[in-house]
């Protein structure tokens, strides 16, 4: 009968008072991040991770432990506020930011060795995805990978 639906879809059946909950996926935001679909480990993201908008703290990230969330507040601040040419700290790395673009929603910074992050907030801003490459990374193919992952999550209003 039921028993083939997954645990959400059950729970939306069952409770439809509830229906107005937005679920992406039943196996959490892993597999935006690491999983099949997930970003981190493809087109040179060697490292990264979705973050909270408003308050830094991870829904999930992939060897980025040591990013704070005081870190995260201030490169959304310096996105928000377009400010290019600053200087900010990821896992107590600096990091330059050289552009900022698309309506203050997408940064590009480099860090030691030329070393890439790409950041960039969702539609709804309650969401950030951020990905870090390594000294053989494609600046470009780490952008389309963060922007791919974005579009995942704007039509669920994050």
């Amino acid at each position: 009968m039921l028993l083939f639906l997954r645990n959400s879809l059950l729970y939306s059946f069952l409770c439809p008072e509830k229906s107005q909950l937005t679920m992406l996926g039943t196996g959490g935001w892993d597999i935006y991040v690491s999983g099949v679909n997930g970003f981190v480990g493809k087109d040179g993201v060697t490292k990264g991770g979705l973050f909270d908008a408003n308050s830094g703290n991870p829904w999930c990230q992939q060897d980025c432990s040591r990013l704070h969330p005081a870190e995260v507040t201030k490169m959304i601040k310096a996105l928000e506020a377009g400010n290019k040419d600053e200087a900010i700290t990821c896992s107590k790395v600096k990091f330059n930011i050289v552009a900022i673009e698309k309506d203050n929603t997408l940064m590009h910074a480099f860090g030691p060795k030329n070393i890439p992050m790409v950041m960039k907030i969702t539609e709804g801003k309650r969401a950030i995805v951020i990905g870090f490459g390594d000294e053989n990374s494609n600046h470009g193919s780490m952008t389309a990978a963060v922007e791919r992952t974005v579009a995942y999550l704007n039509p669920a209003g994050y």
